[in-house]
């Protein structure tokens, strides 16, 4: 369903955690080789904790008024938050006595982990024109990803992006 703000789109690398708020559009690109994990919960179950997760700078993005945020975690924190992820999902499908309280525990544990990383930045809403550079740029970063063991030209690139060299060029600069 699309949201009313206008799209975001990002290319994602292994380690990448982006948080979006309701109601924002979204795609990802460059993901095909990636595990993606989409956690979505309603603010009420961590209303008693509020007060302390605000206040984690990974999780700052989640609390203000942007429709996204993204961060980058390091190898280890990303096995701790894949753990956390694949626990959520295995006690909400064996629903075993208990599982609501194991289920939000992971999650606040996943939430902390994430709390307790850097943000790489804050997304604005993107126009037209910058998600098309977003993609584009994103085609490019793949195709280099992909051909890295090869010799690659800018004009290589700049078709794999559908761009003119010229243009590959001038956005990548900005």
């Amino acid at each position: 369903e699309k949201g009313s703000a206008a799209p975001l789109s990002c290319g994602m690398m292994p380690g990448d955690v982006l948080a979006v708020r309701p109601g924002s559009a979204h795609s990802f690109i460059c993901c095909e080789r990636l595990r993606i994990f989409n956690v979505m919960f309603k603010p009420k179950l961590i209303a008693g904790f509020y007060s302390e997760l605000r206040f984690l700078p990974g999780l700052k993005g989640v609390f203000r008024e942007a429709p996204a945020w993204k961060l980058h975690m390091p190898p280890a924190a990303l096995k701790d938050a894949e753990r956390c992820a694949w626990r959520i999902e295995a006690e909400l499908k064996a629903r075993t006595p208990g599982f609501k309280l194991s289920a939000k525990t992971a999650f606040l544990e996943l939430l902390l982990l994430l709390g307790r990383q850097e943000p790489s930045r804050l997304l604005p809403s993107a126009s037209e024109e910058d998600l098309f550079k977003q993609q584009a740029i994103g085609k490019a970063v793949c195709f280099m990803e992909r051909g890295m063991k090869e010799r690659l030209s800018v004009e290589s690139i700049a078709k794999a992006a559908g761009l003119s060299p010229s243009y590959l060029a001038h956005i990548f600069t900005q």
